[in-house]
């Protein structure tokens, strides 16, 4: 049997955690979370084969989103980072720049979006319902 790719979704809300795992599931991917960017880096560390991306919220405690962008950047260069956020000042956009993430991702954001980003991202198309 063929194991689907991962996404790594990574926020400190549990509501968030919940709405977008269940988006990614529905589109036939397999989801590992995280609450923070220090469990970010170290689930990323244990699962690194199987990820195919990581959506990831910037305002986090213990270790913000573009702290831990940075920090998966300089160990995984080709890590693929969407950012999720309703939070996106221009002093984060400039911070966001040089790591080049993926996409991004204004919360709230529909299943649409999601599946097109995570389409372009990743190469896989959602399953058929």
């Amino acid at each position: 049997m063929v194991e689907r790719p991962v996404v790594l979704i990574v926020d400190d809300e549990d509501i968030c955690l919940t709405i977008a795992e269940t988006m990614v599931s529905h589109i036939g991917l397999s989801v590992i979370t995280a609450g923070n960017g220090v469990e970010a880096l170290e689930q990323y560390r244990l699962h690194d084969p199987q990820i195919a991306c990581v959506i990831m919220d910037i305002q986090m405690p213990r270790m913000n989103g573009i702290e831990a962008f940075y920090q998966l950047k300089k160990t995984y260069k080709d890590v693929k980072v969407i950012i999720a956020s309703g939070h996106l000042g221009s002093a984060n956009r400039e911070l966001l720049e040089p790591l080049q993430p993926a996409g991004i991702l204004k919360k709230p954001f529909s299943f649409e979006e999601l599946s097109e980003l995570l389409e372009k991202v990743t190469g896989i198309r959602k399953c058929p319902s």
